[in-house]
């Protein structure tokens, strides 16, 4: 049955984005003991953080991507019929950067949820104390199909974020997400500059590396004026 999947793969893709610089309840990293991919629900999320800064919801129509795709990247998403939920949380310090000065520092955490499950989530903060930087450099020393999960968290550091099926293309195959934004402040207001990290690396059923993909935006400038 034909399907345009343009509005869930914008709800499904745009996890690495910020939600601009809204304040929020605490945000904390997510706890791989409290949000367990495939079992956790809405419900358990909003207990741990309360109230989303923001949230979406968006049904698919029955009879959705009734088979596997084809072809495309181990990393695409597949629009599954049924409903999907995505809630962020968002915290700044901007009010208090734009006060006293200094670099604006911000904390995203980002839950998507097919049919009240849990399927991806990221975290990201430019906080010093839980600070989601790694070193994208090591993901050269990473091979497929030899490299197994715990190598990869050797050589990167526990992922910010994880990911199953639907959220990725294979039934059994899982996806790390590392992901760190910052902005920095110069002397002036209108000097600042963005660093911006990201990689994906994709688990098969057997624990081995089956794809990766990385980029890095150090020191951007950003003009204010």
């Amino acid at each position: 049955m034909p399907h345009r999947p343009c509005r869930l793969a914008a709800v499904l893709l745009a996890f690495a984005a910020l939600a601009g610089c809204q304040t929020g309840d605490a945000v904390k990293p997510p706890a791989e003991a409290l949000f367990v991919l495939g079992r956790t629900t809405e419900a358990d999320i909003r207990a741990q953080y309360g109230a989303p800064t923001s949230s979406e919801r968006e049904t698919t129509p029955q009879g959705s991507a009734t088979g596997l795709p084809s072809g495309g990247s181990p990393f695409d998403a597949v629009p599954f019929e049924g409903t999907y939920t995505r809630l962020r949380y968002a915290l700044t310090n901007e009010a208090e950067a734009r006060l006293l000065g200094g670099d604006t520092k911000t904390k995203t955490a980002e839950f998507l949820l097919w049919n009240d499950v849990l399927i991806d989530y990221h975290f990201n903060s430019s906080f010093e104390a839980d600070a989601t930087t790694f070193d994208l450099a090591r993901l050269k020393d990473v091979a497929i199909g030899r490299t197994i999960e715990a190598q990869v968290i050797s050589l990167l550091g526990p992922p910010s974020g994880r990911g199953i099926f639907p959220a990725v293309r294979d039934p059994g195959s899982h996806v790390l997400h590392y992901n760190y934004f910052a902005v920095h402040q110069g002397f002036f207001v209108w000097q600042r500059d963005v660093q911006r990290q990201h990689a994906d690396v994709l688990i098969d059923e057997h624990g081995f590396v089956q794809a990766y993909r990385g980029d890095d935006d150090a020191a951007l400038p950003m003009n204010r004026r």
